[in-house]
């Protein structure tokens, strides 16, 4: 039970020093942060990635600008024209 409890502590405790250096990014470092974090975890889709954003950064005016950016554009390969 202690290494379990202890495990969680840990994590509890790289978490807060995660999110701590978030403060003092500008609206577009955490943008093109949250954006980084997405694509990581997979691909996705334009959609995909705006309904994945939290609100306050998908309203963003910088949002096309930064995915250009970060992301690598492939065409559909299910689709033919």
């Amino acid at each position: 039970y202690e290494s379990a409890l202890v495990q969680d502590m840990i994590i509890l405790i790289i978490q807060i020093v995660k999110e701590r250096q978030l403060c003092g990014l500008s609206a577009a470092d955490k943008l093109k942060r949250e954006l980084i974090y997405r694509l990581v975890i997979g691909d996705a889709t334009h959609s995909q990635i705006i309904k994945a954003l939290p609100r306050s950064l998908s309203e963003s005016d910088q949002l096309q600008n930064t995915i250009d950016m970060v992301a690598v554009y492939s065409k559909p390969s299910g689709m033919k024209p």
